[in-house]
């Protein structure tokens, strides 16, 4: 096999094994980014009934309940917020986990024709 050509491959050998690590690392953060949502899901869940309960005991308090009406509303703004955020960060690690699905198919198809270029 031509010296310069074994080079090429290790060195196409050497960025798939990156490629790797990387897809690892985003396959770790998109397990974390769903249990975060998970979390997020419980504590909304959790908010709501504190909120249902809250105002359901405080109905005849019309300035506290005005004020707990407000709170409400501030942690839905909150939540709203969060939530998008949320969802740009999952399509940012499902963006970069298809680029490195073509990176590594161009990686491979690269070496697949070196390969091909040895045989002949």
């Amino acid at each position: 096999m031509n010296l310069t050509i074994e080079q090429k491959i290790n060195k196409l050998d050497y960025q798939l094994r990156d490629i790797s690590d990387e897809q690892y690392r985003n396959q770790l953060a998109i397990q974390k980014q769903k249990q975060t949502e998970k979390e997020f899901d419980w504590i909304k869940m959790q908010k709501n009934r504190l909120f249902e309960y809250i105002l359901g005991t405080w109905q005849h308090d019309r300035e506290l309940g005005s004020r707990l009406i407000d709170m409400q509303e501030n942690t839905k703004q909150l939540e709203r917020k969060l939530t998008y955020e949320l969802e740009e960060q999952c399509n940012m690690l499902q963006k970069e986990k298809q680029s490195l699905i073509d990176q590594e198919n161009d990686i491979y198809n690269k070496r697949y024709t070196l390969l091909k270029e040895v045989e002949s």
